[in-house]
């Protein structure tokens, strides 16, 4: 049986494939997020004939009534048309003393939705990981030395006096890698890259509660920063949720918390104390109870003491076998002493009455 056309049924089933598209899951419900769209709009090219007819030139566009098309086809607020089509050629034909005109061209997206904040969220998330530098990914070769190689133009400086001991931190905490990150207890590297995050961004990473999810972030930086930190960090500096997590930021949070965070250590690198043997290790030991690859004299918990700050011996990790902080620290006493000892003297050119034996101040 051959197929003619009929258009009271074609228009029938119009209607319907237009209604099944539009179809409600949530039934009573008017809820325009709850409709059964298509997924995504389909590329369409077309080809239309009809009477002969003038003033068409190729370029020019038309949009369908928006309601003849699927909802995913239309603005969620105004429910317009988010198409129109785009004519390519335009073709006369004179044939039997009949004149017809043949159109063609193609789909053309000419509205969007404005994103919600999730949306926006997840494509600035998305953008940075595709566009940030990967010359941030390894700036350092890991050596076998407990002092960090020359350091990399890619590393910001904020107060060159400051500059050996922060470092010294960070490579031993993040490699002096700003984008690094880790998703918590576990020590699990995080897949997202951190640097240039607004904090508000950085802030829904961080609230993942799965510590085994591998975008969720814990520790951030070059320096290694936990949530907790970067809140009372973002306080004391007045950062707000749109600015960014980026290397200028970090050093800016890197100096606060050696300069301010801690009393026993800016008091001495400030030159604010004498500087005597007590005064160092209360120095070192502040640098240690923040930075876990750090090491201690005297541990914060049972007040153990664990080396000492005359004969620079000792190397032990304040937060060692808690998850899996080593117990053995990656700087020796003896070099954190020196490195502490260069930052006192360049920042405020105050000598210390306590200088130890080993000191060398070109380490």
């Amino acid at each position: 049986m051959a197929l003619t056309y009929n258009s009271d049924k074609f228009d029938s089933c119009l209607n319907t494939y237009r209604d099944k598209m539009s179809y409600n899951l949530s039934i009573g419900s008017t809820e325009p997020d709850q409709q059964n769209e298509a997924s995504t709009m389909m590329p369409l090219d077309f080809s239309l004939e009809m009477d002969g007819i003038s003033g068409i030139i190729p370029n020019s566009a038309f949009e369908v009534p928006s309601n003849v098309l699927p909802n995913s086809y239309l603005t969620k607020i105004g429910h317009k048309s988010k198409i129109a089509f785009i004519l390519h050629t335009v073709d006369h034909n004179f044939n039997n003393n009949k004149w017809t005109t043949k159109i063609t061209g193609q789909t053309l997206n000419i509205r969007f939705d404005s994103l919600t904040p999730q949306e926006k969220a997840a494509r600035e998330l998305l953008q940075l990981q595709n566009t940030l530098s990967t010359s941030n990914n390894e700036i350092f070769d890991i050596t076998p030395n407990d002092y960090p190689p020359n350091i990399s133009k890619n590393i910001v400086e904020t107060i060159p006096a400051l500059s050996k001991l922060k470092n010294l931190i960070g490579f031993h905490e993040g490699n002096n890698n700003y984008g690094i990150a880790n998703t918590g207890g576990n020590a699990k590297r995080s897949v997202i890259n951190v640097n240039g995050l607004t904090f508000d961004t950085l802030k829904r990473q961080q609230q993942i509660a799965d510590q085994n999810n591998d975008q969720r972030v814990f520790a951030a930086g070059r320096f290694q920063i936990i949530p907790t930190t970067m809140d009372a960090i973002k306080s004391s500096l007045g950062l707000k949720g749109t600015d960014r997590f980026d290397p200028k930021t970090q050093e800016r949070m890197g100096d606060w918390l050696l300069m301010e965070n801690r009393p026993g250590l800016g008091n001495y690198i400030k030159g604010k104390n004498l500087g005597t043997a007590s005064d160092l290790t209360s120095a070192i030991d502040s640098i240690g109870y923040e930075w876990a690859s750090m090491p201690v004299i005297i541990k914060s918990g049972n007040r153990t003491k664990v080396g000492d700050v005359v004969a620079g011996t000792g190397q032990a990790g304040n937060y060692g076998g808690s998850g899996k902080n080593p117990s053995k620290a990656k700087v020796s006493i003896k070099l954190m002493a020196n490195t502490i000892i260069s930052a006192r003297i360049a920042y405020s050119s105050k000598k210390p009455s306590f200088i130890p034996t080993y000191y060398n101040a070109f380490v």
